[in-house]
């Protein structure tokens, strides 16, 4: 990424200054935020970095105070407890974080040199932050006042009767998560996004139960009900109860509920609140975590630098003076995901009015999704080619396309489908309809760069099923298909002698599933539903490498892994047991294990990711799907469960791969769903799904070519 250094985004006297005075600039030593090389992002979380707490605070306090400050808020860096009330604190002073017993840390330190306050407020007791770290305060000729209670609730009222006792609007938050919630961030989601609300407004933030208004909070808002005209109640009613909020209007006259079904929806609904119901409406957007507790082996959490789970409050509420400074509302991520309520305020545009337009708080995967769908960015250029099936043609076939790197729509075949590529990707193999006899035949596709995916194409056998598939032998020399009747032949690819049977006997070939070994072996299914590794030069009887496991069914398979060490199976229990599910072999050691959350529903394998550490699955009556795609981590452990990346109830049929360096989804279908992400698909068409984030787009509308049902599409080199 190609960097400047960027201007600081703090205002004086409610203009945004363009020069930071170089005498006041932090050590040289201190990370700093960059804003990206088009000028409209700043990046105070870079990719490939994870900040500690009391960094990530420090850098935005340099980005939003670029004069001395008068004073600073102090918290201790591992607990947000206390924090929860410091947005009113931060409409005139930064929140600083350090360890509760000191020291503090250097770039803390390096701030507190640069900003020069002449007080130090510090919040909780002396549990939260120590004797240690007042001392060295003092040490630097900083007063100390410090707000502290019993507890959150008490700390808060603190503030509150210290800070701005009259008040005429008081925000009230839950305090603490559900009851028996292993989740920590329950207790701040929603007060991270109104931190700037109550930084621009000088409103208190006050602490509740869900169910009930805690005595300390009750006596403040009788104390100053004659202030306070409105309470305004953060989050729904699972984290504010109906109850709570009545019970505050009784008392002070009037109250209203800012809340959407999700916590990022409330960060929508606390922006509309503030004047911006659309990014828009806003001069910039800072994007912050707001994430549950983030599992740090999925894979989706290790794309750039991450903010996520019980730390993600850091940032979150470190970012309340540059909110209510510049009146950039905070919108929340899922960590590198985009939830769709964000997605769609973030659509409405950004604009950059001040120049930089998005603050990037969390993953820079979700910080490149919030550009792309703020209009900052145009997605990213398809690369490679992508080879898919529409209907058309004649006797029920379909036509095959490529979507050319202009963007558009290329006939490859016609009367074409059942495309497999080559294992080195630089051909692929289709069945089509000779017109003439109306016979079908093996066709491969030899690509070249610069020309069309059908300029180079020979018929390799005739005769085939219309029904079959067929694979490449891993060496690419040969393809296995099944001729009319069903019997299974291998072909060489140049096309130069006849087709050579396969004899499986005393098995009985049924299934249109097979797959390769290698050059010479190919595994199959049966009528019997064994799995039998035969070879193609017909040297060894063949043999059952997976027997019938009754009562399931075998479904799907046999799939090999890239390596060929894997094979991925797929059993249904019709008896309703959830004993059914993909299981993967491996050949070395011949021990099977089963991916989790497949035993109820039907899971067929379609595709191993490049690196062979996913399947892309098809699913049917599982993940409470009608039909869907998903994908599934293939260690089979514990978070192999799988995930879903597009689908619903109304779905006709999914098919899908992997681009070649694995890291998206080219998926078709005729459905109406969502993406994984939870974002509605807008029309039917071919989609292109992060495999991260599970955040699609459209690339090629049904309007244009009427798709397939589960029509097969290929990602290739160009």
């Amino acid at each position: 990424m190609t960097t400047r250094r960027p201007t600081p985004l703090h205002l004086a006297a409610g203009v945004v200054l363009a020069v930071l005075l170089a005498a006041l600039l932090p050590s040289p030593s201190a990370a700093q935020p960059e804003v990206n090389a088009d000028g409209d992002t700043l990046f105070v979380v870079k990719a490939d970095e994870t900040p500690s707490n009391a960094e990530i605070a420090a850098r935005l306090s340099t980005e939003t105070f670029g004069e001395p400050a008068a004073r600073v808020v102090i918290g201790r860096d591992d607990e947000f407890a206390d924090a929860l009330a410091s947005g009113l604190l931060q409409r005139d002073a930064p929140l600083l974080l350090v360890p509760t017993d000191g020291p503090i840390p250097p770039v803390v330190a390096d701030e507190l040199d640069r900003l020069a306050p002449e007080e130090a407020v510090v919040l909780g007791g002396e549990a939260a932050v120590g004797p240690a770290v007042v001392a060295e305060l003092a040490d630097r000729d900083i007063d100390v006042t410090r707000y502290a209670g019993a507890s959150r609730l008490e700390t808060a009222v603190a503030v509150a009767e210290a800070e701005s006792p009259a008040a005429d609007t008081v925000i009230l938050a839950r305090a603490f998560g559900a009851e028996g919630s292993t989740d920590p961030t329950q207790a701040y989601a929603d007060v991270i996004a109104a931190g700037g609300l109550a930084a621009a407004n000088g409103w208190p933030v006050l602490l509740t139960a869900t169910d009930s208004l805690p005595a300390t909070t009750r006596a403040h808002l009788e104390a100053h009900a004659d202030d306070i005209d409105t309470v305004v109640v953060l989050g729904g009613t699972a984290a504010v109860s109906d109850a709570v909020l009545a019970e505050a209007v009784a008392i002070v006259g009037d109250g209203e509920r800012v809340a959407g079904p999700s916590r990022a929806a409330t960060a929508v609904a606390v922006a509309a609140k503030r004047g911006a119901p659309t990014a828009a409406d806003a001069a910039s957007v800072i994007l912050v975590d707001g994430n549950d507790v983030v599992d740090f082996t999925q894979d989706r959490f290790t794309q750039g630098g991450v903010l996520a789970g019980p730390d993600a409050w850091a940032a979150g509420f470190a970012a309340a003076a540059l909110s209510g400074r510049t009146g950039a509302p905070i919108l929340l991520s899922a960590g590198a995901t985009l939830p769709p309520e964000t997605r769609d305020h973030l659509a409405g545009g950004l604009t950059g009015r001040d120049g930089v337009a998005l603050v990037c708080l969390t993953s820079t995967r979700a910080c490149e999704s919030a550009r792309i769908a703020g209009g900052l960015a145009p997605p990213p250029p398809v690369e490679g080619r992508i080879v898919f099936e529409g209907s058309g043609g004649i006797a029920g076939d379909a036509d095959i396309y490529e979507l050319a790197a202009d963007g558009a729509v290329d006939v490859v075949a016609s009367d074409a489908h059942s495309a497999v590529a080559a294992p080195d990707g630089s051909a692929f193999a289709y069945t089509q309809l000779d017109r003439f006899d109306g016979n079908h035949q093996l066709a491969v596709a030899t690509l070249t760069p610069g020309q069309p995916a059908g300029a180079d194409v020979r018929v390799v056998a005739d005769g085939l099923l219309n029904q079959g598939g067929h694979d490449w032998a891993a060496d690419g020399s040969a393809i296995a298909t099944r001729l009319q009747g069903g019997a299974l032949v291998t072909v060489d690819t140049d096309g130069a002698s006849a087709p050579v049977p396969l004899d499986l006997s005393p098995y009985e070939n049924g299934f249109d599933d097979l797959d390769w070994l290698d050059g010479i072996q190919i595994l199959s299914a049966t009528t019997g539903e064994e799995v039998v590794l035969a070879r193609r030069d017909g040297s060894a009887a063949p043999q059952v490498l997976v027997p019938p496991a009754p009562p399931l069914t075998l479904i799907s398979g046999p799939l090999v892994s890239p390596d060929r060490t894997r094979v991925a199976l797929s059993y249904a229990d019709f008896e309703g047991q959830g004993r059914g599910g993909i299981r993967i072999l491996d050949l070395p050691t011949g021990q099977t294990t089963t991916v989790p959350g497949t035993g109820d529903g039907l899971f067929y394998p379609d595709e191993w990711s490049p690196d062979g550490t996913q399947l892309l699955v098809d699913v049917q009556g599982g993940l409470g799907y009608s039909v869907a795609l998903a994908t599934v981590r293939a260690s089979a452990t514990a978070d192999s469960a799988p995930r879903l990346v597009i689908g619903g109830d109304e779905s006709q049929g999914w098919s899908g791969t992997f681009s070649p360096d694995g890291t998206t989804l080219a998926v078709q279908g005729r459905f109406d769903g969502t993406y994984g992400d939870g974002t509605p698909i807008a029309e039917p068409g071919l989609h292109l799904i992060d495999v991260s984030t599970r955040t699609g787009r459209l690339l090629v509308s049904q309007e244009d070519v009427r798709l397939f049902t589960a029509g097969d599409v290929l990602w290739l080199p160009r």
